[in-house]
């Protein structure tokens, strides 16, 4: 009975098809006459409908029947045979390497199906025996390949073979019969290796549903922790302490490994009960888990112990005696991967090098630094009051960074490229205000940044007032609706299309030599697949946006495109303002090239995103991102900050001495004789009815005052003012420096 020969199915590999063929001519070759229009009509019929059908096609004027066997076979296979690219099939050949669990058998086959698609020629055989060796996966065989003299590909391959035999007959060797043996000669029939494995201590798994125990220790350089079971080891851990860390004292470095042994080891220890043994009887107190934390604790005890409080855990004390192996683990700690954090992805080289601000810092800050490590003495007080009414929230990093909370103190030498960097996308004082609000601080910041505002020429030259304008009806969302408009030409040629959300000022800038309706519609698209579709398009009548192609475009993908009013631009005024702001910045940029207006343009979005707008007192990467962009301002903040303290802003009692405009008051503080500007809402009347002298209205020294005082009589409020008179000295140069309830700066 003849072998019947299956259709040949067209989706299949092109190595399918090339079987087909050569399995179709081995057939014919087996019949007696098969040459011609035979082989050809045999061939036509057994393919089948479907592969007819594409010979047809492809054959077309042709009829494949009129066709030789030869040309059928060309057009089929140039049909499904994809062009072979010899340089990606040879890279894939060199980077071939065998799985651990793959057999040698298999890997030396597919290293030869794949050197078939390269084209070595005459070099098959050095390719082949150089990739087996190197991709072998096995050191010991492939340093006994690399000895065998004259290797060729076969004897390579016979030496990988026997070698992966060998192994398996050793493995089958060493299986021990699953029949318990219960009798020692029975063992000592097994061989000497057999029986080493049931007499030698061998590492189990430990038993997760049994008790665990976890013995930490700390020292001057670094903490360890083991973690037990019955008595024995499950896992050690350990590490060195970070050059802060070594500056804690013994109580804080023993908490500390307490709680970084329980997060090193949160998988082992969550969701479990555990008893905690240390050494140090103080911890007993500080961690126990039905008792809480005293207040004058350290915060960041604090914080370990809340972190501590989601573990089922118990807590006790043992003598450093009962857990020596703890102790030498300690001794001898991990050294942990060093971390750069010198180096941060920046849009543009940063004005401050961190190097230059840590000598700038030890040199004018240096008394300071040492004040915050050992205390404040009378001189210090008296040199650096303003350091000092801060310092529960001054702080240092480990490399020696003066810190205030998380905005890093910036030396005077350093100040001034600080300022420019915050300028350079010549934003108002607000925005700047911002900025620095979130890096970077010193006293008096407020007042240079207002001086460096507007001491900007080009700022000044392009500032305008604010146009009156009706807003739009307030978005309830981000990307609800957003408005866009054109401006330009720049540098002659370039025109620039602005997007801006009308919830969160989030801005787009786009330039193009060309405003037409094709790029109008691939900017668009370009941010309709970051951030969405937005429900209304706000634009005005130009062609670029009132084509039809613009139009049907936003109608197909549910965009609302609303127009405004012809000539009459403050109808789209989110688009216009920003255009104005974008504008000014770009004259103030000066570019002379388009590398360079584009890179000015960056940085100004990048500032522009990242400070807070006077509309929505937020700024529109957090409202529409959710987070502040990372820019190069944000390589001055802390890595670590020590301490931290919010501000302390306690009610004091004062006189009424001057009106400020219709909502402000200037205010005597009687406790220490400073004047301050407060608002009404801020202000608590005692005794509404009194009066104050005229002397002390139109007085703006405190001298009057107590000269005021010398002519009344003796009375109640004769007595409080010779109280005033008995207070400490005031610096009368720097009398908001001297408050006790608080300053007016950032």
């Amino acid at each position: 009975m003849e072998p019947a020969i299956q259709q040949l199915d067209i989706h299949s590999t092109s190595e399918a098809c090339e079987d087909y063929l050569e399995r179709f001519e081995i057939w014919s070759m087996t019949k007696k006459d098969m040459k011609g229009d035979k082989i050809v009509a045999h061939f036509l019929t057994f393919i089948g409908q479907e592969a007819y059908s594409l010979l047809k096609t492809l054959a077309y004027p042709d009829k494949p029947i009129s066709l030789p066997y030869t040309t059928l076979k060309e057009l089929l296979l140039n049909h499904v045979k994809c062009t072979s690219f010899e340089c990606r099939e040879r890279a894939k050949f060199h980077k071939m390497i065998r799985q651990d669990n793959q057999k040698v058998k298999d890997f030396i086959l597919e290293l030869q199906r794949q050197a078939a698609k390269c084209n070595f020629g005459d070099q098959l055989h050095v390719q082949l025996r150089d990739r087996l060796i190197a991709g072998i996966n096995i050191p010991g065989l492939e340093k006994e390949l690399l000895r065998m003299p004259n290797c060729s590909f076969q004897d390579a391959r016979t030496a990988c073979i026997n070698y992966e035999a060998v192994n398996e007959l050793d493995i089958q060797s060493m299986k021990i019969s699953n029949t318990l043996l219960s009798r020692h000669d029975e063992l000592q029939s097994q061989g000497r290796s057999n029986l080493r494995s049931f007499n030698r201590d061998c590492y189990s798994r430990g038993n997760m549903k049994g008790g665990l125990t976890r013995n930490c220790k700390a020292n001057n350089k670094g903490i360890g922790a083991v973690l037990e079971q019955e008595g024995r080891p499950v896992i050690c851990v350990s590490r060195k302490l970070s050059v802060a860390e070594q500056g804690y004292s013994q109580t804080q470095r023993e908490a500390l490994a307490v709680f970084w042994a329980v997060k090193r080891l949160h998988k082992y220890l969550f969701g479990k009960k555990f008893t905690i043994v240390t050494d140090h009887e103080a911890l007993k107190f500080i961690y126990h888990p039905d008792k809480s934390l005293a207040r004058s604790s350290a915060a960041m005890v604090q914080r370990w112990s809340i972190a501590l409080s989601a573990y089922d855990y118990t807590i006790q004390h043992r003598s450093a005696k009962q857990i020596q192996h703890v102790d030498y683990i300690s001794r001898q700690p991990l050294q942990d991967r060093p971390v750069n954090t010198s180096d941060c992805l920046l849009v543009q080289p940063l004005p401050v090098r961190r190097p230059d601000l840590i000598r700038e810092t030890r040199r004018y800050f240096g008394c300071i630094l040492s004040a915050i490590r050992k205390g404040w003495n009378a001189n210090l007080k008296r040199r650096f009051p303003v350091y000092y009414s801060k310092r529960d929230e001054l702080s240092t990093t480990p490399d020696g960074i003066l810190c205030l909370n998380d905005r890093v103190v910036i030396p005077p030498s350093l100040r001034k490229p600080v300022l420019d960097d915050l300028h350079s996308g010549h934003l108002g004082v607000e925005k700047m205000k911002s900025l620095a609000r979130l890096t970077c601080w010193w006293p008096e910041i407020n007042a240079d940044i207002c001086r460096t505002a507007n001491n900007c020429e080009k700022c000044h030259k392009l500032k305008s007032l604010p146009s009156k304008w009706t807003p739009w009806p307030v978005s309830s969302e981000a990307w609800q609706r957003i408005h866009a408009d054109y401006c330009g030409p720049f540098l002659g040629k370039y025109y620039a299309l602005v997007i801006i959300d009308s919830f969160s000022k989030w801005p787009e800038v786009f330039f193009t030599t060309s405003p037409n309706s094709d790029f109008t519609i691939q900017a668009l698209r370009k941010v309709f697949s970051r951030e969405g579709v937005p429900m209304v398009l706000v634009t005005d009548n130009g062609s670029h946006f009132a084509a039809d192609a613009v139009t049907n475009w936003l109608n197909g993908i549910g965009c609302r495109h609303l127009f405004t009013a012809p000539r009459h631009p403050c109808s789209n005024g989110q688009a216009e303002n920003f255009v104005r702001t974008l504008k000014i910045a770009i004259d103030s940029i000066a570019a002379s090239t388009f590398n360079e207006l584009e890179r000015g343009v960056d940085t100004f979005l990048l500032q522009y995103r990242n400070a807070k707008h006077s509309v929505t007192k937020e700024t529109p990467s957090k409202l529409l991102k959710g987070r502040i962009l990372r820019s190069n301002m944000r390589c001055l903040e802390s890595a670590e900050v020590t301490y931290y303290r919010g501000n302390d802003l306690r009610p004091a009692t004062g006189i009424v001495v001057k009106n400020v405009g219709k909502s402000m008051v200037r205010i005597l503080d009687i406790n220490d004789l400073t004047i301050h500007n407060r608002h009404v809402d801020q202000i608590q009347y005692q005794n509404p009815g009194e009066s104050v002298p005229i002397s002390v209205v139109n007085s703006n020294t405190n001298e009057c005052i107590l000269d005021n005082t010398e002519s009344t009589s003796n009375t109640p409020s004769d007595r409080c003012k010779m109280n005033l008179r008995r207070g400490r000295t005031i610096d009368y140069r720097h009398l908001h420096s001297n408050s006790s309830c608080g300053g007016c700066d950032v």
